[in-house]
């Protein structure tokens, strides 16, 4: 009957949904269902073929046939067509006809989607209809939901689609492949899946091959018969049956591939289990409503022999193979289990499968009960259940039912042939129960009591068998060769052996013994076993026994201390010589004395010794020694021999100390009231006790400290028996996780230890202690790590172990053990090694170790404090002042020892940290100091006079006691400071004097002694702080102001009192009375100039040149071999006080001083009160010239602002900027006091403008200032050629001192040539000349066209320093030729940190300068603080031109901070645009420079507009005014430059990207002057580990790019930080400075070449000796 109608049916209701959107969201969820569930190229076949295996006619097997025709895949078969409802299954969602029909494999409903993972068309034949399912089919759009298709998909924002995998489209015959349609004719077909393969056709190719061969894959399918795959090559799957189905065949193309056994075991679902199930969600009905179920395994056989399965075959089956591996099953599982979606794994969660999982075992136990009585026999035990390793809840619930099962069901094969349980079973691997002597009986009884179990079966033993390690592992009790001597010795086999039993034991074990290669029995493992009969009745071992000797008659007594060998094995022996031969080579001897040791009294050492035998058994012992019978191998072994102790105990030799009476090496007997001591009584009168020393020391006893090792041994033993300190097995390196769990070490092998290390905390009892120990143990002893043991039997925890720190060593770090000078027992890590230097300044206050000098293997092992720290000697000073004489002043050495510490915290305290200067603080807030009085009074009341003798105090104050050394420190002030000591001065005295004159012959000797000076310092210190004060030498002394006068008084205030002397200084003030070379003026003289240059100790020296001839100074110097300077002239030296003061500001500040030398400045007191007049009138020129240059035509002053308080700039004239100082001229005159004035008007284009406050300003120009002033000569100098020269240059090639060229080179390369002439002998670079040939050169002149003054300006500043250049136009007849000559420099002179040479008519860089001279520094630091400003938009209504694409620059750079430098993000302080007030960031930086350290790395990025003031370098800032920018911007001196160099930072990177123009181009970095390099330079001289990087040099303007959209110096800087650019990195490994700077040189320029057309050259600021690592590159 044709399906077509009902087809249609389908498709209409399938197809009409009242919204569109209900068609879509079916759609998506089953493209989810049939793609996410089902990734598996194989899964789809397999649904098909369980469709198959479920379509079944009754009676009627099925077959399959696969076919691939080009892209089509056919599934076809010969099952059960499609009916009415199947067609409704196929075309719905979990509306399978399958669900509740408990026989048929599925029940979601959904399996046949699966196909449409694979294939977006599926045609369907059944019984002659074709129906399909198509993707591409144009289904028609519902214009109830809308106009059209298109319009709806605009407006819903979203694509429209059918849920076309349910929608059957009818499909007619000849729309088919003819191929097809023959494929399933020809096969009498009645159904057939055509599936067209959209993608991974070759996955299922691939995978369809896999499935016909794997045919195992089909072993669960109930009724098909035959599977036909004929892909690439023809492969038939056979599945015979039996009629039982108890086996099955499989066989390929005809042949036999497996053969199994099947069994199927129906279970009852208990009503329990059913209840549980409707708990469960998601459960299907047909297993919901089941009241039985199935479960099939299947055993794979060969030969009639059951086969272990490989682990690649142990899959779980639900009729068709699922994915899941992981259950070890022995034989394959097949169940109805409640699979996940894709039918790949098992819910592991499901009650009905944990259900199946419990019921697993039992059912296999019963097959196994079955199998083992068959043909199968033994082999069945394969089949036997293991514990899973795997641990989720199925596991759990297998475990469950596994030892439930082995404990309740008989399935295991007796020796009877009756079936008993394993708990029931015994294995006898020796077979010795069989024995007589032995009996099945005595072994049955031994089991359940060494077993403690009582279900053994009367009828145990099993037959020999091959799978022992099976049963053993299924609860199978085994007897082995390790049980037979724990036999021997139980009583179920004494108490039923004989004599003749004993004798047939003996003859066994004799056998055994001399089979060749014996395995289980040889002769030195019975030698302990316990099988000889004594005369006694005993069973023992041959070590034990004795044979009689000749004339012993009373052998045969029962109550004799010794045992002989029974009378019935006696007379046996008699006839058996071999066998007594036998035995007495595994033991048995005739007794003598020394038989009787090695066999009684060494065997049974720790049990043999008696208060009444004693000392009988050492006087035979000491006798046997005596006479060299034993020695030291038989006296070790009697290290457990109890002996007397002088307490009248016993006590075993090891654990005996020698009593004073035998003369020990350490005598501890009075020291110890431990019952360790041995007893006088083992010495005669005549004894030697020498040789009893000897004696005993063999046997263990001890006459000093010893090293004590342990042999494997459990941690409880350890504690409880040899008092090791339970905490020590607590310790963290005792705990071991290798996984998830952890496990603490229960076992300890070479454990060392010291005698008597716990017996006593007592000092004196450690004196002597560690004494011996220090003196006669090696350390090696205690260095080897001890080993650990932990986790499960036979794992690498318990059968290696882990080595672990020794009990020795852990000890004496957390135990107060180690004796010290206080007379305290410390720990060790609490104590202080004793050498000199600390012994010297400690004493007795600090814990150091009592001893002598240590080895350096005992320091190592102690690991004592080395180095006395802050606190330790502030806490030596506390100690010290309370341990004071008993009238109340310091102790003599102590009075030493306070100006020892002294000496070191000066030399200490320059290096404090913040924390370091707060304990110092806080310990002066309650501390005492010794005063000079010899007391000690507490620091804040003390004062410390630096300028001279406290006595001129009159006792008024305590003041400090400072020996001489100490006061020379340069440190003492801040020391003072710190231990808040108040210091006096001579300045906080009133001076008195009368009337003074400079002493300009005092400072004229000064200046001409200071190169003696300097050079006699310099050849005995070099320390950084010295050379810093010879550095600043000549400032100080000029800036000093020195007078003189006939007589000079002071007045203290504080203190009634007037006193003459002869030197006073105040500041920067020197008095000295007349003449200033008198003896009473050179007594203070120097060491008061000495501590004002920092150059205190030199004072000395300084006397001796002030008193001295020149001619005296200069024999002195030859004399001890001083090389005297080479510029000496003392009249050349004058001084020059104008040049003191940068500007008005500091003359200001001096003026105002209350003594002012008459000849100091230029100008009178009155002139000074006319400058404070103009400075304040400045403001009303500034204005007043800006409003009148408002009015003049050719000025445009609407971008003008205040550089400084008299210049203006931003001001343009006919276009060109300009720059204007304004100037009051109230009485007809202009006087300029500002450098920045000087600056100006030097060094750029600029006018000097005056006005006076009543008429038009007026510009002054040179004209009138020559006209003024009377002027009428200027030199200048000019390059003179002269006509020779000239003529030479036509004939003379290119060499080492002469360059020329026809045309101007561009800057960089005109750079080149100048630093290579002034790096070597100078030269000349000539423009206008032309060369011919080697020898004939033509002058052809150069055009003025040419911008050649500004080519040579940009070329200079490319370098650094800048050499001495003449540079100008040459007039030669009517052509002009450009010359630039350049003098040799006595500094190297460098191009982008290159140094370039001239080599014949060469210029390169140095190869040996650039790298060989440079260190390579590897910064070390433990963190990076990094700073970023960047300002893009300022305040709106300020009008500051914005910074464009500054804010992607930050966050650019802040990324590769944080990607590349390894700069944690909180470490990152970036102020944006508002966030950038000046206010915020002077006062945020300020705090974040206080904590930078040593260990800290600093950079600081910032990106804005940045100029110089012609002061200083300035950075804007977000609320930056163009009225006041000095005033409304920030110093980068003041908030980066300053406060760095203050700071302990050593390591830091500067980038900088501003220019130096005004506000023009909007793709400019906007500048309002040019940033001035001094100031970085500066820093980089004094750090060399500090790099500065500009984003231009002076002049340029740094540009942005819209293409990048970013600013091109920030990009480029960032691409080379983030190690994208392999030039940037050396060795492959390091992005250095110098690379980095080479790199910004190139490719900014060039690119800003390109993109713009304009110049941007960057700018770095390095040390030319260090090469520094910015960070390792990523590979």
């Amino acid at each position: 009957m044709s399906l077509r109608s009902d087809i249609e049916e389908i498709f209409r209701k399938n197809t009409g949904y009242a919204e569109p959107e209900h068609a879509i969201n079916q759609a998506e969820s089953l493209k989810s269902l049939s793609v996410d569930l089902y990734t598996d190229s194989k899964r789809f076949v397999y649904e098909l073929l369980q469709n198959a295996d479920d379509s079944v006619i009754p009676g009627v097997s099925v077959e399959v046939g696969i076919r691939l025709f080009d892209d089509f895949l056919v599934v076809a078969h010969t099952g059960k067509p499609f009916d009415k409802r199947d067609l409704r299954g196929i075309c719905g969602v979990s509306d399978g006809t399958k669900k509740k029909s408990i026989e048929k494999t599925g029940y979601k409903g959904i399996g046949f989607k699966a196909v449409f993972g694979q294939s977006e068309k599926v045609v369907i034949y059944s019984n002659g209809d074709y129906f399909r399912f198509d993707s591409n089919y144009a289904f028609e759009w519902n214009t109830t939901w809308g106009d059209n298709q298109q319009n709806w998909e605009i407006d819903n924002d979203r694509l429209f689609y059918y849920p076309w995998q349910i929608i059957p489209i009818y499909t007619k015959p000849e729309e088919v492949d003819e191929r097809i349609k023959a494929f399933i004719s020809d096969g009498g077909f009645t159904v057939a899946t055509i599936i067209l393969l959209s993608k991974g056709k070759e996955d299922v190719k691939k995978a369809v091959e896999e499935l016909s061969s794997n045919v195992n894959m089909f072993l669960f399918l109930k009724n098909i018969q035959e599977l036909d795959f004929n892909i690439a090559t023809p492969n038939i799957i056979t599945l015979n049956r039996e009629q039982d189905s108890t086996s099955v065949e499989i066989k390929h193309n005809g042949n036999t591939k497996f053969s199994w056994i099947i069994r199927s075991a129906k279970i009852q679902v208990p009503t329990e289990i059913r209840l549980k199930l409707k708990e469960e969600k998601n459960i299907p009905d047909k297993l919901l409503n089941a009241t039985e179920t199935e479960l099939t395994f299947a055993a794979k056989i060969d030969q009639d022999t059951i086969q272990k399965l490989s682990s690649d075959e142990r899959l779980l089956y639900s009729y068709l193979p699922t994915e899941e591996r992981k259950y070890a099953f022995p034989v394959l599982v097949n169940g109805s289990f409640v699979m996940s979606a894709n039918r790949e794994t098992l819910h592991e969660d499901s009650k009905w499968n944990n259900w199946l999982f419990e019921n697993i075992p039992a059912e296999l136990l019963n097959w196994i009960s079955e199998l083992v009585r068959g043909k199968f026999g033994q082999s069945a035990y394969e089949l036997i259940p293991i514990k899973s390793s795997i641990s989720n809840l199925l596991t759990s619930s297998y475990q469950n039912g596994l030892s439930s099962a082995l404990n309740s069901i008989p399935f295991i094969l007796s020796n009877k042939n009756e079936l008993i349980r394993a708990n029931q079973a015994l294995i006898d691997i020796t077979s010795i129960s069989k024995k007589a002597f032995i009996t099945e009986s005595a072994t049955r009884e031994f089991v359940i009591d060494k077993n403690n179990s009582q279900t053994i079966h009367t009828n145990p033993f099993l037959p020999y068998t091959g799978y022992v390690q099976i049963l053993k592992n299924s609860g199978v009790s085994i007897f082995d060769w390790e049980d037979v001597p724990k036999l021997l010795e139980s009583k179920a086999f004494q108490k039923r052996h004989s004599s003749t039993n004993n004798i047939q034991l003996i003859q066994f074990f004799k056998q055994q013994c001399e089979i060749e290669n014996p395995k289980n029995i040889n002769e030195n493992r019975i030698k302990n076993w316990s099988f000889i009969l004594d005369h006694k009745g005993n069973i023992l071992p041959p070590s034990n026994i004795y044979f009689p000797t000749p004339d012993d008659e009373n052998w045969n007594d029962p109550n004799s201390e010794i045992s002989f060998l029974h009378a019935d094995i006696q007379k046996f022996l008699l006839q058996n010589a071999e066998t007594r031969n036998w035995l007495e080579k595994i033991g048995v001897t005739e007794k003598t004395d020394l038989s009787y040791l090695r066999k009684t009294i060494i065997a049974n050492a720790s049990e043999y010794s008696t208060l009444e035998n004693t000392l009988g058994t050492i006087a035979t012992i000491f006798s046997l020694y005596t006479k060299n019978e034993i020695g030291k191998d038989e006296l070790e072994k009697l290290s457990e021999l109890k002996i007397l102790t002088s307490k009248d105990s016993l006590l075993p030799a090891r654990l005996c100390y020698f009593s004073d009476t035998y003369n020990p090496r350490l005598r501890l007997q009075a020291e110890l009231s431990d019952d360790i001591f041995i007893s006088e009584s083992y010495l005669s009168d005549n004894a030697d006790k020498d040789e009893w020393k000897r004696f005993f020391k063999m046997m263990g006893v001890k006459d000093g400290i010893t090293a004590i090792s342990y042999p494997k041994t459990s941690s409880t033993q350890l504690i409880q028996e040899y008092q090791f300190l339970n905490d020590y097995f607590k310790a963290e390196d005792k705990f071991f996780a290798p996984f998830l769990s952890t496990f603490q070490a229960n076992e300890y092998s070479e454990l060392t230890t010291l005698l008597f290390l716990a017996k006593s905390n007592h000092i004196k009892f450690l004196k002597i202690f560690w004494s011996d120990v220090i003196k006669n143990i090696s350390i090696e002893d205690f260095n080897t790590p001890a080993i650990a043991y932990w986790g499960q039997q036979g794992k690498p925890g318990r059968t290696e172990g882990n080595e672990v720190e020794n009990y020795l060593k852990w000890y004496i770090q957390n135990n107060d053990c180690i004796p010290t000078l206080m007379d305290t027992c410390k720990k060790a890590n609490d104590v202080y090694i004793n050498t000199e230097d600390i012994l010297t300044v400690a004493g007795s206050y600090l814990p150091i170790f009592f001893e002598d000098e240590l080895t350096q293997d005992w320091k190592a092992f102690f690991n004592f404090k080395t180095k006395l720290l802050l606190e330790d000697y502030l806490e030596i000073l506390t100690k010290i002042a309370s341990d004071i004489k008993s009238d109340g002043k310091v102790k003599k050495e102590n009075g030493t020892r306070i100006q020892a510490i002294y000496k070191i915290l000066l030399d200490q305290c320059t290096n404090w940290s913040p924390e370091d200067i707060s304990k110092v603080e806080e310990w002066a807030g309650n501390g005492y100091l010794l005063s000079t009085k010899n007391i000690f009074v507490e620091c804040h009341k003390l004062k410390f006079f630096m300028d001279g003798n406290e006595s001129i105090f009159q006792d008024q104050f305590p003041f400090l006691a400072v020996n001489a050394e100490n006061k020379q420190s340069p440190s003492l002030e801040f020391f003072l400071e710190c231990l808040k000591i108040k210091i006096l001065r001579e300045g906080d005295f009133e001076l008195i004097y009368s009337e003074e004159e400079t002493c300009s012959n005092l400072i004229d000797k000064l200046k001409s002694i200071v190169p003696y000076f300097k050079t006699w310092i310099e050849t005995q210190s070099n320390d950084h702080s010295t050379r810093d004060s010879l550095e600043n030498l000549n400032n100080n002394i000029n800036m000093l102001n020195v007078f003189q006068a006939d007589e000079l008084k002071i007045k203290y205030n504080d203190v009634d009192f007037i006193k003459n002397v002869n030197v006073h200084f105040n500041n920067l003030d020197l008095f000295v009375t007349t003449p200033w070379n008198s003896n009473s003026v050179l007594l203070k003289l120097p060491e008061i100039l000495c501590r004002h240059f920092y150059l205190l100790g030199h004072d000395k020296k300084l006397d001796f040149l002030l008193r001295s001839s020149e001619n005296e100074i200069q024999q002195h110097f030859t004399q001890e071999n001083i090389d005297i300077p080479e510029k000496v002239n003392s009249t050349d030296i004058t001084p020059n006080f104008e040049n003191n003061h940068d500007d008005f500001l500091q003359v200001e500040g001096t003026v105002d001083k209350p003594i002012i030398p008459s000849n100091f400045y230029h100008l009178s007191k009155s002139d000074f009160d006319s400058l404070n007049y103009a400075k304040s009138i400045i403001d009303r020129a500034v204005k007043n010239v800006i409003k009148y240059l408002q009015i003049l035509p050719e000025y445009d002053c609407n971008d003008h602002y205040i550089i400084a308080e008299s210049v203006i700039g931003g001001i343009k004239k006919n276009g060109n900027e300009i720059t204007v100082v304004a100037r009051p001229s109230d009485d007809d005159f202009i006087l300029l006091y500002y450098t920045s004035e000087f600056d100006v008007l030097e060094y750029v284009d600029a006018e000097l403008w005056c006005e006076d406050g009543l008429h038009a300003p007026k510009q002054v120009t040179l004209g009138q200032l020559l006209k003024k002033t009377g002027i009428n000569k200027i030199p200048v100098k000019n390059i003179h050629v002269s006509h020779s020269e000239l003529d030479a240059l036509l004939t003379t090639p290119k060499n080492d001192e002469l360059e020329f060229n026809a045309v101007p080179f561009v800057p960089q390369k005109i750079a080149q040539i100048i630093s290579s002439f002034a790096n070597t002998n100078g030269g000349a670079l000539i423009f206008g000349i032309n060369e011919i040939n080697p020898n004939n050169n033509e002058m052809v002149g150069l055009s003025n066209d040419f911008r050649i003054d500004e080519i040579t300006k940009k070329a200079i500043s490319l370098l650094q320093p800048i050499p001495l250049v003449e540079y100008d136009w040459v007039q030669v007849a009517d052509k002009s030729i450009f010359m630039i000559k350049t003098t040799k420099s006595e500094d190297d002179i460098l191009l982008d940190n290159k140094k370039y040479i001239r080599k014949e008519s060469k210029s390169f860089v140095e190869e040996t300068s650039a790298e060989s001279g440079i260190t390579l520094h590897v910064p070390s630091f433990n963190k990076t603080i990094a700073i970023i400003i960047g300002i893009e938009n300022y305040l709106p209504k300020n009008n500051i031109s914005p910074v464009k694409y500054a804010n992607a620059d930050c966050q650019k750079f802040k990324n590769v901070l944080i990607n590349n430098l390894g700069v944690e993000e909180s470490q990152i302080y970036t102020f944006i645009n508002h966030e950038a007030l000046k206010s915020s960031i002077e006062y945020d930086l300020r705090g974040l420079f206080l904590e930078l350290s040593e260990n800290d790395r600093l950079i600081f990025y910032y990106v804005g507009h940045g100029f110089h003031n012609g002061i200083t370098n300035y950075l804007s800032t977000y609320d930056m005014h163009k009225s006041n920018i000095p005033g409304t911007a920030v110093s980068l001196r003041t908030v980066l430059l300053d406060p760095l160099q203050k700071s302990k930072c050593k390591n830091a990177l500067i980038f900088i990207d501003a220019c130096a123009q005004s506000f023009q181009d909007e793709n400019e970095r906007n500048q309002i002057s040019n940033i001035n390099e001094e100031e970085l330079l500066l820093i980089s001289n004094d750090f060399p580990h500090y790099a500065t990087f500009l984003s231009c040099q002076t002049g340029q303007s740094s540009f942005s790019s819209d293409n990048l959209k970013n600013g091109i110096w920030t990009y480029h800087l960032v691409e080379g930080i983030s190690g994208n650019i392999p030039e940037v990195i050396k060795a492959n490994k390091y992005i250095t400075d110098r690379l980095l700077s080479d790199y910004l040189s190139t490719s900014v320029a060039a690119y800003t070449i390109k993109e713009l057309g304009k110049h941007q050259n960057p700018k770095t600021i390095l040390d030319s000796s260090y090469e520094n690592v910015i960070a390792e590159s990523n590979p």
